[in-house]
C-alpha cells in the first residue's frame, strides 16, 4: 500500500495553501498580541485589536448578503439574518471574552491565561510552520 503524505496533499492546492498562509499569519499576529500585552499590559486591549481585522474584513460580504436578505427577502430574509448574525456571535464570543479575560488578567498582574494561550498559540504555530495542515 502507498503512503500518503497529507501535508502535500492539503497545500497542494492554490486554496488549500492560501487557507494555510492566512492561519500562519493569523497565529503570528497572536503571538505578537500576546508577546506585546505580557511586556505593557496597559496596552494589552490595543494589540488585541489589531485581530479584530481578521474579522471584520471577512464579514464585509456577510453583512452585505445580509442586508440584500433584509431589503428582498422579506420575513424569511430577516430570519436568515438573525441566524446569520447569532451564529456568528456564537462562534466569535469565546474567542472574544477569553481575550478579553486575558487582557484584563495581565492588567491586574495574573498571566496564568496568558501562558495558558502562549503554550497554545505557539504549539499551533510549530504546526503550521512544519507544515502540519491539522493544528
Amino acid at each position: 500500500m502507498t503512503e500518503i503524505d497529507e501535508t502535500a496533499l492539503h497545500c497542494s492546492t492554490l486554496v488549500g495553501r492560501m487557507a494555510h498562509s492566512l492561519k500562519l499569519r493569523f497565529t503570528r499576529n497572536e503571538a505578537w498580541a500576546l508577546k506585546v500585552a505580557k511586556k505593557v499590559p496597559v496596552m494589552g486591549f490595543f494589540t488585541f485589536g489589531t485581530l479584530w481585522v481578521w474579522f471584520f474584513l471577512p464579514m464585509i460580504p456577510v453583512g452585505i448578503f445580509c442586508v440584500w436578505l433584509l431589503e428582498n427577502a422579506g420575513v424569511i430574509g430577516a430570519i436568515a439574518s438573525t441566524v446569520l448574525g447569532v451564529g456568528g456571535l456564537a462562534i466569535v464570543a469565546p474567542w472574544f471574552f477569553r481575550w478579553y479575560f486575558i487582557c484584563v488578567g495581565l492588567i491586574f498582574g495574573r498571566k496564568r491565561m496568558a501562558l495558558s494561550k502562549e503554550d497554545q498559540v505557539s504549539s499551533r504555530l510549530k504546526c503550521l510552520q512544519g507544515g502540519s495542515p491539522f493544528p
